[in-house]
């Protein structure tokens, strides 16, 4: 919808008007481009759009959004803290001849920020790309115009998701996700610093399963932190989620009971009843 971006910063106009004083932290649009996969790449989430294009005209929407509800926030409330917040990666692969495709997706991770923080010059690895796949030069431009700046970056990993592996396979290319090890914290931080040299803090992460292996990766992932701060490297905060177990989001495309999608990845674990 062309409207999406303006319709997004009323609303978040109103909410600032409501709360100011009460809320002092903002985040636009959490996860930006998971949504814009699910959205535009995958079809999974409305407007079911699938492939690059569909992936690219989604993300544009998105991004315009941030800025214009970045801007509608200061005007509102100079004093709030801005936080782009989105899922990270780290891309490898064993395969040399996939190098190109790995440096791809490892931008195409930093591209909403890229594009909200106007670093879509010409000059750009992912410039021609999104030229290639329905954006158009006056869409960079725009950008590049109305850029803003978060006060702190928020990322959001998970052990068993942030470890991204490319690999050929006889229906082309998959992503592996092998479970990933605490210097995967320690890894991301380090291209987010280099990038943009902006304080961070991460928004979200938990790992699944037992609790051995939750309570490996709180300690590895804190102790992870401390090396980056030991370095100078500005990260300041933490946040374990989810607290509770969480409902899995397949369980929305589903008609089985919702203990065949509860996720034990909290701190404390949820037990279902009989009755569910």
């Amino acid at each position: 919808n062309p409207e999406f971006p303006e319709r997004m910063a009323e609303f978040a106009r109103r909410v600032a008007e409501r709360y100011r004083g009460c809320i002092r932290w903002y985040t636009p649009l959490n996860e930006p481009r998971i949504t814009a996969w699910y959205c535009g790449k995958l079809g999974w989430w409305p407007p079911y759009r699938r492939g690059w294009r569909g992936f690219v005209a989604v993300m544009l929407a998105i991004a315009r959004g941030i800025v214009r509800t970045s801007q509608a926030l200061r005007e509102v409330d100079p004093e709030m803290v801005l936080v782009h917040v989105d899922a990270t990666d780290r891309y490898t692969s064993p395969d040399p001849t996939l190098a190109g495709e790995v440096k791809l997706r490892q931008e195409i991770g930093f591209l909403a920020l890229d594009l909200a923080t106007g670093r879509m010059s010409s000059a750009h690895p992912l410039h021609g790309w999104l030229l290639r796949h329905g954006a158009s030069s006056a869409d960079l431009a725009w950008f590049e115009a109305a850029s803003i700046q978060p006060d702190l970056i928020g990322l959001n990993m998970y052990p068993m998701f942030s470890g991204k592996r490319l690999v050929r396979s006889p229906r082309g290319l998959r992503t592996q996700m092998p479970y990933a090890a605490p210097a995967i914290v320690e890894q991301i931080a380090e291209l987010y610093w280099e990038r943009y040299g902006l304080p961070m803090m991460i928004s979200e992460t938990a790992a699944r399963g037992s609790h051995a292996r939750r309570h490996a990766w709180l300690v590895g992932s804190v102790e992870a932190i401390a090396r980056l701060r030991s370095r100078g490297i500005p990260l300041v905060g933490y946040t374990w989620w989810p607290m509770f177990a969480l409902v899995a989001w397949a369980y929305r495309q589903s008609d089985r009971p919702v203990r065949d999608y509860l996720e034990q990845m909290g701190l404390w674990d949820l037990e279902p009843e009989p009755d569910g």
